[in-house]
């Protein structure tokens, strides 16, 4: 499940965060509808950058959730990933 999506605090891409409320872990897969994106990175809660994230050929990212966890994910603009 999506719990939030916004523009990032720093102004660097867009920050989506994940929550699985079904208590099982499972790779939760991202592509926006309304923008192409290039760059992926994992964050923390408060929008620190971590480990980059495979963006495949089709435009989407796979984001590993822990059970009953949140995940954040800093997504990169064409225009952002240069």
């Amino acid at each position: 499940m999506i719990a939030g999506a916004k523009p990032a605090d720093d102004g660097e891409g867009v920050i989506v965060k994940l929550l699985d409320i079904g208590g099982q872990a499972r790779a939760v897969g991202v592509w926006p509808a309304a923008y192409p994106f290039k760059l992926a990175r994992r964050t923390t809660l408060v929008e620190q950058n971590g480990d980059p994230i495979t963006v495949g050929s089709d435009g989407r990212a796979s984001v590993d959730v822990a059970a009953w966890g949140i995940a954040g994910v800093r997504l990169f603009t064409p225009a952002e990933a240069s």
